[in-house]
């Protein structure tokens, strides 16, 4: 079909690290990213004022849904502390998508999160 017929609309997510606590990047500001994700096109994930990693560390996006835990991927923060993860096909998450977080993980990446959380995000539950 047409562009956008029948096909999921992109979701953008803003994560703040102040929301769960996060660290201060190397200017002393909070970290901030933002999250673009379409099941059919891929998704985009920027990152600011990511504190400084040592060399054999990268950062490590995962998201948490009903069936766990699972990383979208990994990137490495340049001088500025600044990153970003395209994913043209991402990880199957099943839905609903219930939080969002970037740990500082080995390079490589790992498995299952680690507790060095550099930034988070909780969706917020329905109201009744």
């Amino acid at each position: 079909g047409q562009d956008g017929e029948g096909q999921e609309p992109s979701v953008g997510e803003s994560v703040h690290g102040q929301d769960e606590g996060a660290r201060s990047g190397p200017d002393g500001s909070a970290v901030a990213a933002q999250l673009l994700w379409s099941r059919s096109r891929g998704l985009v994930f920027s990152a600011t004022h990511l504190p400084p990693l040592a060399s054999d560390s990268t950062y490590q996006l995962w998201a948490s849904g009903p069936g766990g835990t699972v990383s979208l991927g990994a990137m490495t923060a340049d001088d500025h502390g600044r990153a970003t993860l395209v994913q043209d096909t991402p990880p199957d998450v099943a839905r609903p998508v219930l939080g969002l977080s970037l740990t500082a993980e080995p390079s490589g990446g790992v498995a299952q999160p680690s507790s060095r959380v550099a930034a988070a995000y909780r969706a917020p539950r329905p109201t009744p």
